[in-house]
């Protein structure tokens, strides 16, 4: 029985987080840790059977499934039973003081390896399980990801990988992590005892252990509990012969807004245990026009941290990070100076500087100088009012102040190689080489790895460059076949540097003498020339002729020695009845044997088919198709085509493509029906199929008019028959979609109904005039895949935000109250939250109602007139900025002017018709 009832409570908490039914639940999809999960928040839950049995079966729990879920707990639960075999006697006494969970020293020996564990563990199912219900995905494409970086800073957060920051335990909190209210503590202690236990800190900020009492840890970091925990924990266990270990096994959630220029802005749900950073990259970091370098951290309206990435990036220590609080907002502004770096630096591109940041600053940014850089001077292009300037900037002035778009240059050294010498061609190792006093030429080779020949016949030509004094330079040739023989030989020069030689060999120009056949031959090929080749001989080492391909002609292109060309026509019956005939000639160098072949006259001739057919294709045009084969090659109709209205368009330059092309072009097209049962058998023929297709025809089946399935929408909440409902028209509306739903019951909130359409967020809505009245505004024309929820009545009010005594005092932003007919949200703030707070911003409190309606308060001056308050409604109070606070203690006390206060006093007086009206409306 309490497996049942385990089973339906979790299958309750599954349907309620996730907002599905259980028709689609497959149990052999879960693993063990989900289910052991989902089972320990069913019993959190504490539903009792019927309950949770008319909760599954109206969620359209399949009978199978909860078979195979009963099946999988009793298999769980076998495998966890306590092994009782080894016997009832007490265990003996270590000692030390007994707190529950403790066991003696005997029964931890050879476990305690896996106790530390033991809690991330637990921690890993909880994850899981969290990812599983709520039916999120690791694997979502991150914010930023294919965008460009274009300022040194930004590649932190394009595309970054943010997988470990969306589950609560798949990182380790660090010393300086900030421990709040809802993380899950760790404290393991084992050697010759054992303690496992996970606490959770409470509203108050405390953790409570048995025997020891409450600890407080709000607000304290994670190495200051460790050590106030392990203290407290130290009169109940001997340290000295146990290990003590305090991990974070989960971490709580906080909301954090992220607004400014960033690539995705919004509110952002994320564990504690992301920094500042972590959440930047969730939003996928700061836009091109955001800053990198001026990033503030606001809580309850004050900054309290400004963050650098360059800082973080250049000394990624925990100073230069920050952990966040429940609704801190990140507030990315527009980037300062934004320069650009280019030249011989080790990481050239833009960089973000803040004002009165130097030139210096910018180079370190850059990684600094490149090895082959010229440090001593930079040049910087300005832009001025009216023209860019060029500034050349000395090592000493490199602590000047760089503006916007300024683009500074770092050049490199001078590279040209001076004392050298160069040798190219037919050398082993060709290039420049050291010039040393007294190099000459046959050492120069000797360096080179001699000539590549081993004969030096090949040996063709060799010349030196030299230049002169004046930096001209002049020919010089060599002998290169004497110099190689001879030593002592005149060519054999003594080099200077900068000299250059050149050593080639004979040229290979049989090349240019190819022959080569092609066409209706089985083998095309193309080869250098050999005395005594025929035609005859080209045929055979073609593998012949293609006869289903030959046109009965080839013709002989040859190339004169002038270089002027001929053609000769080839009678190859004759060459291939008799090889000795006159026809057979003799090749020369350069000829060229074309067999001529049949014209594919079919190529690239296409037939198309598209619209309602079941496979939309194109196909190569065959002599006789039909417009039978084309439907049938295309799948056939589909069953929404309109077989009355099958199109043929046609291009006239191919009426008759078997004589030839005409020259006169034009288009026309055919409209005939084709058989009705073609959409379901492609055996079905008519007469019409029979009609014969041309090359380049164009078939299109058009669908049957205003032809559309179904088109849902989803109604929930108070009505008698809530689900989904078709669309019986395209402009059917709210009014007739109740109707259909039988009506709203009498627990309907019709001031609070909401409707919900993708794409289109806060729809206000008055559902009680949109019933009643069916011209109204308000009864919007109905769109598939719209949700209208029509809550249950709500005699719940919250008031949330800084600007409220309450949050003050405990630190809670949020508080519900009752509701009170006909109050203001003044009222129930002064009445529930303790008033509003000295710094609070009382014009600003705005109120938004269920329906999507947001009020706002009208400041008169004198005179506030604060919304009026509906059921469900929520409260918005807010604190004023640091620049309102400081403008009112400036403020001069004046004395009393009396003609004013009578002033104004006189015009609050006549005003007081209007500001009843809106008191009253």
């Amino acid at each position: 029985m309490l497996k049942r009832f385990l089973f339906l409570a979790a299958i309750l908490v599954t349907t309620v987080l996730s907002a599905q039914d259980l028709t689609g639940i497959k149990v052999d999809d879960l693993s063990d840790a989900q289910i052991r999960a989902i089972l320990a928040q069913g019993k959190e839950r504490g539903m009792d059977i019927n309950q949770g049995e008319q909760v599954a079966l109206s969620m359209g729990l399949p009978a199978a499934e909860a078979a195979k879920f009963r099946q999988r707990v009793e298999a769980l639960n076998g495998q966890s039973k306590p092994n009782t075999s080894q016997g009832t006697g007490a265990a003996p006494s270590t000692g030390a003081l007994e707190v529950p969970g403790t066991v003696a020293s005997s029964e931890t020996l050879g476990n305690t390896a896996n106790v530390e564990t033991e809690v991330l563990q637990q921690a890993e199912i909880k994850s899981e399980a969290a990812v599983a219900i709520a039916g999120t995905s690791e694997q979502s494409t991150a914010p930023g990801e294919g965008l460009p970086t274009k300022v040194y800073g930004q590649q932190l957060f394009r595309g970054a990988d943010l997988r470990i920051y969306e589950r609560s335990s798949d990182a380790k909190a660090p010393d300086h992590y900030i421990l709040g209210t809802g993380d899950e503590l760790g404290v393991s202690v084992y050697g010759t005892s054992y303690f496992n236990e996970v606490y959770k800190v409470d509203s108050r900020g405390y953790i409570a252990i048995n025997n020891v009492g409450n600890v407080a840890v709000r607000g304290l970091t994670f190495a200051e509990a460790r050590n106030v925990i392990k203290g407290r924990m130290a009169p109940y266990f001997n340290l000295g012969s146990n290990t003590f270990a305090f991990n974070l096994a989960y971490s709580r959630t906080v909301t954090v807004n992220i607004v400014g220029e960033v690539v995705n802005p919004g509110s952002y749900k994320l564990p504690a245990i992301n920094t500042a950073f972590n959440a930047l990259m969730a939003a996928g970091g700061p836009s091109d026009i955001g800053t990198l370098r001026d990033i503030k951290i606001v809580r309850s309206g004050k900054v309290v941290k400004t963050l650098d990435v360059y800082a973080f990036l250049l000394n990624p220590t925990s100073e230069n990070d920050y952990y966040l609080q429940e609704n801190d907002y990140i507030s990315v502004g527009t980037n300062h100076n934004v320069v650009a770096i280019t030249g011989a630096v080790k990481r050239p591109m833009k960089y973000e500087l803040l004002p009165g940041e130097s030139l210096n600053q910018a180079i370190a940014f850059a990684g600094g100088f490149a090895s082959n850089a010229y440090t001593e001077a930079v040049q910087i292009q300005r832009q001025e009012t009216e023209e860019s300037i060029l500034m050349d900037i000395t090592k000493p002035d490199f602590g000047m102040a760089l503006n916007a778009l300024d683009i500074i240059t770092v050049k490199k050294k001078n590279d040209q190689l001076k004392q050298v010498v160069t040798i190219n061609g037919a050398v082993f190792q060709p290039g420049p080489y050291r010039f040393e006093a007294g190099l000459t030429l046959l050492e120069l080779i000797e360096k080179a790895g001699g000539i590549k020949q081993d004969s030096i016949i090949a040996l063709d030509k060799a010349w030196m460059v030299r230049m002169r004094p004046d930096f001209t330079r002049y020919y010089t040739p060599i002998d290169i076949q004497g110099v190689l023989a001879d030593a002592n030989h005149p060519d054999n020069k003594v080099l200077k540097a900068k000299d250059a030689i050149t050593i080639t060999l004979k040229k290979d120009y049989s090349d240019e003498g190819q022959i080569s056949i092609s066409g209706a031959v089985r083998s095309p090929f193309q080869m250098k020339y050999a005395e005594g080749l025929t035609v005859s001989n080209m045929l055979e080492m073609a593998d012949g002729i293609k006869f289903e391909t030959f046109a009965d002609r080839a013709y002989l292109t040859r190339t004169r020695s002038d270089l002027t060309q001929e053609i000769i026509e080839l009678d190859l019956a004759a060459v291939i009845m008799d090889p000795n005939s006159s026809a057979n000639l003799a090749l020369q160098a350069r000829d060229a044997i074309s067999v001529l072949a049949k014209p594919d006259v079919d190529a690239g001739m296409g037939i198309s088919v598209a619209g309602a057919v079941r496979n939309p294709k194109r196909f190569t045009y065959a002599e006789g198709m039909t417009l039978g084969d084309a439907l049938r090659l295309a799948g056939g109709l589909n069953p929404n085509a309109d077989f009355t209205r099958v199109e043929v368009s046609r291009i006239s330059a191919f009426d008759n493509f078997t004589k030839g092309t005409n020259r006169e072009i034009r288009t026309t097209a055919l409209i005939t029906s084709v058989p009705q049962a073609l959409s379901r058998d492609l055996n079905a023929d008519s007469e019409e199929l029979q009609f014969v297709l041309q090359p380049y025809d164009q078939v299109v089946v058009r669908e049957i008019p205003d032809f559309e399935l179904q088109e849902l929408v989803l109604i929930q909440g108070e009505v008698r028959y809530p689900g989904y409902y078709p669309l019986l028209a395209k402009d059917e509306k709210l009014a007739s979609l109740i109707r259909r739903a039988g009506g709203l019951t009498r627990f309907a909130n019709t001031r609070n109904a909401s409707i919900q359409r993708g794409g289109h967020p806060n729809i206000v809505m008055n559902l009680q005039r949109a019933t009643t009245n069916p011209v109204s505004k308000y009864n919007y024309r109905l769109q598939p895949g719209d949700v209208l929820n029509i809550p249950r009545q709500e005699n719940l009010i919250t008031i949330t935000g800084a600007g409220h005594k309450y949050f003050e005092n405990t630190y809670e932003s949020t508080v519900n109250t009752p509701f009170v007919s006909g109050k203001r949200a003044r009222y129930y703030v002064r009445q529930f939250a303790l008033g509003y707070t000295r710094d609070a911003a009382r014009a600003d409190t705005y109120v938004k109602y269920p329906n999507g309606k947001v009020s706002r308060t009208i400041n008169l001056g004198l005179l506030k007139v604060y919304p009026r308050i509906q059921k469900g409604a929520t409260i918005y109070t807010s604190i004023k900025t640091k620049e309102e606070r400081e403008k009112r203690e400036k403020r001069d006390v004046k004395p009393l002017d009396w003609n004013q206060a009578v002033a104004t006093v006189t015009s609050a007086i006549m005003g007081f018709s209007t500001v009843y009206v809106l008191l009253t409306r």
